[in-house]
């Protein structure tokens, strides 16, 4: 959970490395989440992850990880939507240049 601005302070009175939720990159997609903050989640048994590394991910990327869309080495989400999406409109773009070009 966030601290709040008393246990911040203490936080860097101590000296104890600490980082802001929103400053804090997601593994899933190693974007900032500046409206709600990244959040530190329990990491799936078939993700490789260091020994104290914590699986940190912002609020887009949870719900692909209870999913199970991510890649078990490196960590990376992908959303099959998207990515369909994606190829879909690229495939169109790429048969609308063949096409000028048999003109």
């Amino acid at each position: 959970p966030p601290l709040n601005l008393r246990a911040a302070k203490k936080k860097l009175i101590d000296g104890e490395p600490w980082t802001c939720n929103r400053c804090t990159r997601c593994r899933g997609c190693k974007k900032l989440d500046i409206s709600f903050g990244s959040q530190v989640c329990p990491a799936p048994p078939t993700l490789i992850t260091d020994d104290g590394d914590p699986l940190v991910l912002c609020s887009a990327c949870v719900p692909l990880y209870k999913k199970d869309r991510y890649c078990p080495v490196c960590g990376h989400c992908w959303d099959d939507v998207k990515y369909q999406k994606n190829t879909t409109t690229h495939s169109l773009e790429n048969k609308e240049k063949n096409r000028g070009k048999n003109k």
